[in-house]
C-alpha cells in the first residue's frame, strides 16, 4: 500500500484499505510517534492489524507477515519488518513503534519519501 501526506502524520496514524485474506480483514497502520515509548525521538510506527474489531470470543490466526518500507531508489536499501508470530483476539495488532527514525525517513537523499508519499 502507498500512503500519501506522510509529512502530516501524527500519533493517531492512518490506515490502509482493508484486504481480506483467509476470510479475515487485514490492514496496515502507520503513524508518527514521539513519546516515551519512542524515547522522545520522532519515529515511524508501522503495524499490521488482523480482525481487530472481532470481539466475539477467542480466536487465533497463524501467519508470517513481512512489512516493507520501500526505498524508491534501490530495493537493497528497503527496510523490512518480519512478524513471524500469529495474531489472536488478545493481540490483533502487531508491529513496531520505532520502525525508522523520522528524520532519516524524510531525508530526500534517503529516497524513502518522494512527493510526500
Amino acid at each position: 500500500h502507498e500512503f500519501s501526506h506522510i509529512s502530516k502524520l501524527d500519533d493517531s496514524g492512518v490506515f490502509s484499505t482493508v484486504h481480506f485474506f483467509s476470510d479475515l480483514p487485514w490492514h496496515v497502520q502507520i503513524c508518527a510517534e514521539n513519546s516515551e515509548r519512542s524515547g522522545h525521538v520522532k519515529t515511524l510506527g508501522v503495524f499490521i492489524c488482523c480482525n481487530e474489531d472481532d470481539f466475539s470470543g477467542y480466536w487465533r490466526c497463524e501467519s508470517h507477515v513481512l512489512l516493507k518500507l520501500v526505498n524508491q531508489e534501490s530495493d537493497d536499501k528497503s527496510i523490512t519488518l518480519e512478524i513471524p508470530e500469529g495474531f489472536t483476539s488478545v493481540t490483533p495488532v502487531l508491529g513496531r513503534i520505532g520502525f525508522l527514525d523520522w528524520d532519516e525517513m524524510m531525508c530526500p537523499q534517503e529516497k524513502f519519501v518522494i512527493d510526500d508519499k
